[in-house]
C-alpha cells in the first residue's frame, strides 16, 4: 500500500504498517511529552526499567536492531516493556489537536469518534444504501438527500435463507442478549486485506448452529453499514454491538473459480524434535497464536535476530504440540506463552511443519511426491501474520 493511502484514524497519508499517526497539534507540546525517537507526542506509550517512555511503534524496531535503551544504553529486552500508566496514558490523550477535514479543535482520544460519527465534512452512504442507492455525501448534505432519496419507497432487500458463491447474499441472524456471533475475523483498512474476512466460526455459537456462514466468506455490510474501507477494530466493534435481527451481507468466493497459489498449498509432515538453547533472561523470539481447531499452537512470526529465527530450526506457520515433554494440546494460548517462556537451558520442541509443493520436491523423491495428495488449508491467501491476527502472545 502505497503512501496515497488515507488513514481512516486520523485522516492523513501515511503507509498503513505505520502504527503512528499523523495529527496537527494546536498547542506547544512540552519537549518531556515527546518521543526521543521519533521526535513527536508519544502514541501508545511504553515504559522501560530504567524509567524512559517512547511510542510502542518507536522502541520495539530498535529493540530488534539492538538491545538497548535508546537513551541510556542500558541493557533491554522485549519482556522488559510495560505499557505505561493510565495517568500518563490520559494526559497524552488529552493533547488537543486539530481535525484535518473540518479543523474543529479536540483531544487526541476523541479525534476517531469524531472522524467515523460527527465530522460535518466527512462524507457517509445515504439512508437508503441497502434499497440500493450508491450516493455519498458529505454528512452536512446526506439529511437533505435522504429526505427525498428516490429509492426510499423501493422495497428493502428481503434476507436469504440460503448463500450463493460469487453473489452478494443478505442474511438475517437472531442474537439473543448476552449472545456471541462467535466469529473470528481478519482483514480491515490498516492490514493488507482491504475487505473484512471470516477466518473461523467458534463452535456452540450462533454463527456456528445458524450453519450458513463459512470459513473464507466476505463480510460487506452489517445491518446496512458498510465494511468497505473500516479498520479491523472498527469491524470488530460493529459485529460486536450489532443488534438483532442482524443483517449481514455476506460475498462467497467460488471454490471453483478462485485461483490456489502454489504456496497455499500445503502438505503436513510428521512431527519431529529440535533443540533451541536459552540462557536466563533471554528470548526465544517466537510470536504464537491458537486456534481450537488444530493441535498445538502456531508460530504467527520470529523476531529478527532472535533465538529461534537465527537458529533455523523453527520457522513461520509451525505447529508446536509440546515444550520440553510438556504437551501443548488443549491449553489456552497464554498457558502455552508461559509454558515456553518458563523454560530455560536445552529446550526440546515438538515441531509439526506443513511444506508447499515446492519445498516437497526438494525433499522428497517426485515418485513419493506424487503419490501424497495435498490439501488446501485456506482460501485467503493474502492473510498477512502479525497484521491480521490481533491477539498473539510472545514468548
Amino acid at each position: 500500500v502505497g503512501p496515497d493511502t488515507i488513514c481512516t484514524q486520523c485522516h492523513e497519508r501515511h503507509e498503513r504498517n505505520e502504527q503512528n499517526h499523523i495529527y496537527t497539534y494546536v498547542d506547544e507540546v512540552p519537549d518531556e511529552y515527546n518521543c526521543t525517537i521519533c521526535l513527536q507526542p508519544i502514541q501508545q506509550p511504553i515504559d522501560t526499567p530504567c524509567g524512559h517512555t517512547f511510542c510502542a511503534a518507536c522502541i520495539e524496531p530498535c529493540i530488534k536492531i539492538k538491545k538497548l535503551c535508546p537513551n541510556c544504553r542500558k541493557c533491554l529486552l522485549f519482556s522488559d516493556l510495560r505499557p505505561s500508566t493510565f495517568l500518563v496514558r490520559n494526559i497524552l490523550n488529552k493533547l488537543k489537536v486539530s481535525c484535518p477535514v473540518c479543523e474543529d479543535a479536540m483531544e487526541r482520544q476523541k479525534i476517531e469518534t469524531h472522524l467515523a460519527n460527527h465530522c460535518p465534512n466527512i462524507e457517509v452512504a445515504c439512508k437508503y444504501a441497502n434499497n440500493g442507492c450508491l450516493l455519498s455525501l458529505p454528512r452536512t448534505l446526506v439529511e437533505e438527500h435522504n429526505r427525498l432519496c428516490e429509492f426510499q419507497h423501493k422495497p428493502v432487500k428481503e434476507a436469504t435463507s440460503e448463500i450463493k458463491e460469487n453473489e452478494p447474499t443478505l442474511i438475517e441472524i437472531i442474537r439473543r442478549q448476552g449472545d456471541r456471533l462467535g466469529l473470528t475475523i481478519f482483514g480491515g483498512s490498516d492490514t493488507n486485506v482491504n475487505h473484512i474476512v471470516i477466518q473461523d466460526v467458534m463452535k456452540h455459537s450462533i454463527c456456528y448452529r445458524d450453519k450458513r456462514l463459512k470459513v473464507g466468506d466476505q463480510i460487506m455490510e452489517v445491518n446496512g453499514c458498510s465494511l468497505r474501507n473500516v479498520t479491523h477494530k472498527q469491524a470488530f466493534s460493529l459485529l460486536d454491538k450489532a443488534s438483532s435481527p442482524i443483517r449481514l451481507l455476506i460475498l462467497r468466493p467460488s471454490i471453483k473459480t478462485t485461483s490456489v497459489k502454489p504456496s497455499t498449498v500445503e502438505l503436513q509432515i510428521e512431527p519431529h524434535f529440535v533443540e533451541l538453547t536459552k540462557l536466563q533472561g533471554e528470548e526465544l523470539g517466537i510470536r504464537i497464536m491458537s486456534s481450537p481447531r488444530e493441535p498445538g499452537v502456531k508460530v504467527l512470526n520470529l523476531i529478527e535476530n532472535s533465538i529461534a529465527e537465527v537458529s533455523n530450526l523453527i520457522r513461520q506457520h509451525d505447529r508446536i504440540l509440546s515444550v520440553n515433554g510438556v504437551s501443548l494440546q488443549n491449553v489456552s494460548q497464554q498457558n502455552a506463552a508461559d509454558i515456553i517462556k518458563r523454560q530455560t537451558g536445552v529446550i526440546k520442541f515438538l515441531i509439526q511443519r506443513s511444506l508447499s509443493p515446492s519445498e516437497c520436491s526438494k525433499t522428497l523423491s517426485p515418485y513419493l511426491t506424487s503419490l501424497i495428495s495435498f490439501k488446501h488449508p485456506c482460501r485467503f491467501a493474502e492473510f498477512q501474520p502479525g497484521r491480521d491476527v490481533k491477539i498473539l502472545n510472545r514468548c
